[in-house]
């Protein structure tokens, strides 16, 4: 899901500042890539959600990173906590334990967006 979001954004990266923005794009994807490709047993975004409880504290925190770098685009509140607290949640809920935890990235963001919507509607 992550992917096909990067590869949209740049095809629709235009002229200097496009530019500038593709090369942004592609230093996340290439992070995202290093932190996935890494030995076997370090945790990853592909991981499954059982994953999330076995890992060590600096995994943990390396995933949030790079969820944190993908996904913030700007907004201070997408930060490694968020994404750990959100994530160390979605880890006690069974229903959850066969997704990856970059699909829990994308619906911790998704989740915080709705109800961000819901709290400024009139």
């Amino acid at each position: 899901m992550i992917r096909f979001a990067v590869i949209g954004a740049l095809a629709h990266a235009k002229g200097s500042a496009g530019v500038i923005r593709k090369w942004n794009l592609v230093a996340i994807v290439v992070s995202a890539c290093l932190v996935a490709a890494t030995s076997s047993h370090a945790l990853s975004l592909q991981d499954r959600l059982s994953a999330w409880a076995d890992a060590s504290d600096a995994e943990r925190l390396e995933v949030s990173r790079v969820l944190a770098l993908v996904a913030s685009q700007g907004l201070a509140h997408f930060d490694e906590d968020f994404f750990q607290s959100c994530i160390d949640f979605a880890s006690t809920q069974s229903t959850l334990q066969p997704r990856k935890i970059g699909e829990i990235g994308a619906m911790c963001v998704a989740k915080y967006l709705k109800l961000s919507e819901q709290k400024f509607r009139p």
